[in-house]
């Protein structure tokens, strides 16, 4: 037996530009731009106070330009969120999950269903409240999860969770 490495054209490869990629749950940018403002609002209003107690004859016109800047930072990173969760986007195909991020800087992350090992639906108390759940995939030879999707209706987690295990099974 001769072995034989052939070579092949770029343009002969898959194009990931025709993945038909689903939208998460609309709840979750929701619950993200709640979370980051309410993060938000505390640090800037403990930042603030901190900042009233180090200078406490600071000028009125100062404390309302610090305000301010405050309120302006907490509304841009809300608004970021909860568009940085909106282009967050999965698909299902017959071999693999694909996963695309990012506003600024995309990235796109694909996982062989052959390679995961085990597949888990978390969900923590906000994500109750809301109704949503994310899936995580854990590959072989990675004790972390290697693949996470957020921001998924629970009765899609676990259908997707059913798809994963059914698939390994087959395989």
């Amino acid at each position: 037996m001769s072995f034989t490495n052939p070579e092949i054209q770029i343009s002969d490869l898959p194009s990931f530009e025709d993945i038909s990629y689903n939208d998460l749950a609309p709840a979750y940018a929701r619950v993200n731009a709640i979370v980051v403002f309410v993060i938000d609002t505390l640090l800037m209003l403990g930042l603030l106070a901190a900042a009233r107690l180090k200078f406490p004859d600071l000028p009125t016109v100062l404390q309302a330009v610090a305000i301010c800047l405050a309120l302006v930072l907490v509304a841009l990173s809300t608004v970021f969120s909860w568009y940085a969760a909106r282009a967050k986007r999965y698909a299902v195909r017959k071999h693999d999950l694909a996963f695309e991020s990012g506003l600024f800087w995309k990235s796109q992350t694909i996982q062989p269903l052959r390679r995961v090992q085990h597949v888990e639906v978390a969900r923590g108390p906000i994500d109750k409240r809301f109704g949503i759940a994310h899936v995580r995939l854990f590959s072989a030879g990675s004790g972390a999860a290697s693949f996470t999707i957020p921001g998924l209706l629970l009765a899609d987690a676990e259908q997707l969770r059913e798809f994963v295990l059914s698939y390994k099974d087959s395989a």
